[in-house]
């Protein structure tokens, strides 16, 4: 097997940490992605609630 030179071992190393920075940004980005994500089911969540007091209150009305 063939010895790696100096360079091939920078080039390498190089490599490893370029895609270990890829990959720490892409968990950064899908940990802030499901961060919104758990935001925006909060605010539906309580949009919901608000929306079942007022048809609660209209059909007291109605009633």
């Amino acid at each position: 097997m063939p010895e790696r030179s100096d360079n091939d071992e920078s080039e390498r190393e190089a490599n490893l940490a370029r895609i270990g920075d890829i990959q720490r940004r892409s968990r950064a980005k899908v940990k802030e992605y499901l961060s919104d994500i758990e935001t925006n089911i909060r605010s539906c969540e309580r949009t919901r609630v608000e929306a079942n007091r007022e048809l609660q209150i209209l059909a007291r009305k109605v009633l």
